[in-house]
């Protein structure tokens, strides 16, 4: 059993689908917010090792 044991079919899958009805007849167009623009002049590292910093959690929810 997990937290999805008690919902119906169609609960789930409105809940977990992601699929919007009601941006059926919208323009994907009007749903670009902006265009990306890579920013000139910074040097990132090819790397990050995010345990460093402590930001990687532990995984969750994986029991049966």
């Amino acid at each position: 059993m997990n937290v999805f044991g008690d919902l119906l079919h169609h609960e789930f899958v409105k809940r977990m689908n992601g699929y919007r009805r009601d941006l059926r007849n919208v323009s994907v167009h009007s749903l670009l917010g902006s265009t990306f623009l890579t920013p000139e002049n910074v040097n990132l590292p090819r790397e990050v090792d995010w345990r460093k910093h402590g930001l990687v959690t532990p995984v969750k929810n994986q029991g049966i």
